[in-house]
């Protein structure tokens, strides 16, 4: 699965939605006193928070292409640098990226 496909924006806009879901579901039973509960309740928000900035991210990541692939992604915090020439349309110019 691509870093910049639909299908991997689409499943991880799912993942947001589901999560939101989940937690106005479950927001009753999490109520009331207790460090347990709070807990419960900062968790439910903040994956809920950290999923649709991740989201955000993704759309951001496909329309500006930041990343081009997943070693891309993983080489920007630690690593080897790599270089991957990619462009809209498909195509390369290797003369930009051998210079």
């Amino acid at each position: 699965m691509s870093l910049t496909s639909t299908t991997f924006l689409a499943l991880v806009a799912a993942l947001a939605v589901a999560a939101f879901v989940a937690a106005v579901v479950l927001w009753p039973s999490l109520s009331g006193p207790g460090p347990g509960k709070v807990v419960a309740r900062v968790g439910t928000l903040l994956l809920v928070n950290v999923l649709v900035l991740l989201t955000a991210a993704t759309q951001l990541n496909a329309a500006f292409l930041f990343f081009a692939d997943w070693t891309d992604l993983r080489n920007a915090f630690g690593g080897t640098p790599a270089y991957t020439a990619l462009a809209r349309d498909g195509t390369v110019n290797w003369q930009n990226v051998l210079e």
